[in-house]
This record gives structure tokens, C-alpha cells and sequence, in this order.
């Protein structure tokens, strides 16, 4: 099997988490009809799945919106604005840190994820912004 030209430079935890969720993730939250369910699966998977780049200064706000700062990044670098995905019913800026500050590190820019309100009906258990 040969990779995919990306996956060529990806460290082997990385390309293990990415076969994990390419085709065990996938496949298993494909079956849970219960968004809350859904939601705390995802979570956890970005949580033991994702790790943050080594150095990274994360500060959160009042209002969960978070700032990030890779290592030998400037403080008054250019900032990248992260929204992250989940079609309002799951994540958070938490959930996704970890590739916000990669692309941040990459880009050698800051990055801001603020928090938005999850859809009605999608709020309560805690992983969305309030």
C-alpha cells in the first residue's frame, strides 16, 4: 500500500491516529444516533487522539474563546482566526486546539478559536461554548 504524498510526512503516532480515524472513528460514530452520545465520543477522541505542539501558550478567556501562541512565536505576530467545525451540534475550541496550533506553528502565526453556542436542542453536556 503506498500513502498518500501527505501522509508521507506525518510522524507514526500521527499516522496511526489518522487510520484510527479514517477508518475505526468513522465508521463507529456512524452508528450513534444520539447527538449528546456523539458529542462526548468526539471529545473524548480529540482529547486522547490530538496532542498539542510541544510549547504551545494557550490562555482562555472568560467566554471559553481561546488564544494560542506556538513556541518562537512573537507575541504580536499576525493572527489566525480559527472557527472550528462540527455543524453546531459538537466541539469546542478545546476539541480542536491541537490542529489549530499546528496550523499556527506552521503558518508561524497566533491563532483565536472563539466559542460559539451549539444549535438548540444541542446544549448541555458541557463540550460546546455556553
Amino acid at each position: 500500500m503506498t500513502l498518500p504524498e501527505t501522509d508521507k510526512r506525518l510522524r507514526p503516532a500521527d499516522r496511526l491516529y489518522t487510520a484510527l480515524a479514517r477508518h475505526v472513528d468513522r465508521r463507529v460514530l456512524a452508528l450513534v444516533s444520539s447527538q449528546k452520545v456523539l458529542r462526548v465520543l468526539f471529545h473524548l477522541s480529540a482529547r486522547l487522539g490530538a496532542r498539542r505542539p510541544e510549547g504551545l501558550r494557550v490562555t482562555k478567556e472568560p467566554d471559553g474563546a481561546l488564544h494560542l501562541r506556538p513556541a518562537g512565536v512573537a507575541e504580536d505576530a499576525p493572527l489566525l482566526l480559527y472557527i472550528h467545525g462540527g455543524g453546531f451540534t459538537i466541539g469546542s475550541p478545546e476539541t480542536h486546539a491541537a490542529l489549530a496550533g499546528r496550523l499556527a506553528q506552521a503558518a508561524g502565526m497566533r491563532a483565536l478559536m472563539p466559542p460559539y453556542h451549539l444549535a438548540p436542542g444541542e446544549r448541555g453536556v458541557g463540550f460546546g461554548a455556553a
